[in-house]
C-alpha cells in the first residue's frame, strides 16, 4: 500500500474585535483570535483554463487574447499592456491593433468577469480563476477583487452575478 503524501497547510490568524454596549450603557470589548489554514494548491489548477473559457462563453479571439494575457500576469495579478505588448499580442492572435478590434476583445473578457480594468492599459485578472502567487496568498486578492454568485433556474438557465470590489485609489 502506497503512503499518502502529507498535505502542507499554512496556518493563518485573524483577530476579531467586538464592542458591545448593553442596555445600561456599559461597553465591553471582546477580542477573539482565530486560527485557520489553507491547503496546498490542487494539482488540476493548471489544467482548467479551457473549462473557464467555455463556462464564460468566450469565443474566438477573446479566448486567444485571454491565453496571452495569462502569460503576462505579474505577481500582483496585474497585466500591463504597453504599446509594444499590444502590437505583439495582436500579431500572435491575428487581429488588428488599430481601431476597436483589440478594445472590443478586451471588453468581452471584462464583461465575462475574468478581469477588470484598473487604469489605462492596466488590468487585473480575476484571482478566483488566475493567479501568479503562492496559493495561501490568494485569499487576500480574492477578497479585494470580486464576489461571484452562480444560480441555475429550473429551466437550466445559468445566472451569473458579479460584484466588483474596488479599493480606494482605483478607478
Amino acid at each position: 500500500m502506497a503512503k499518502k503524501k502529507a498535505v502542507k497547510r499554512k496556518s493563518l490568524y485573524r483577530e476579531i474585535h467586538q464592542t458591545v454596549t448593553d442596555a445600561d450603557g456599559n461597553t465591553t470589548t471582546e477580542t477573539k483570535r482565530e486560527e485557520f489554514s489553507v491547503g496546498a494548491e490542487p494539482p488540476f489548477i493548471k489544467l482548467y483554463i479551457n473549462d473557464i473559457i467555455a463556462l464564460h462563453n468566450l469565443k474566438g479571439k477573446s479566448k486567444d487574447l485571454l491565453l496571452q494575457l495569462i502569460k503576462l500576469v505579474d505577481f500582483e495579478n496585474y497585466v500591463t499592456l504597453s504599446p509594444r505588448k499590444r502590437k505583439s499580442i495582436c500579431k500572435i492572435i491575428g487581429i488588428k491593433e488599430t481601431g476597436s478590434t483589440l478594445t472590443n476583445t478586451i471588453n468581452a473578457i471584462i464583461k465575462a468577469g475574468l478581469m477588470k480594468r484598473v487604469s489605462w492599459n492596466e488590468y487585473m485578472l480575476n484571482p478566483d480563476y488566475f493567479a501568479r502567487k503562492k496559493w495561501f496568498e490568494m485569499h487576500e486578492l480574492q477578497v479585494e477583487y470580486i464576489t461571484m454568485k452562480v444560480t441555475y433556474t429550473e429551466d437550466g438557465k445559468r445566472i451569473v452575478e458579479n460584484e466588483v470590489k474596488i479599493k480606494d485609489g482605483e478607478e
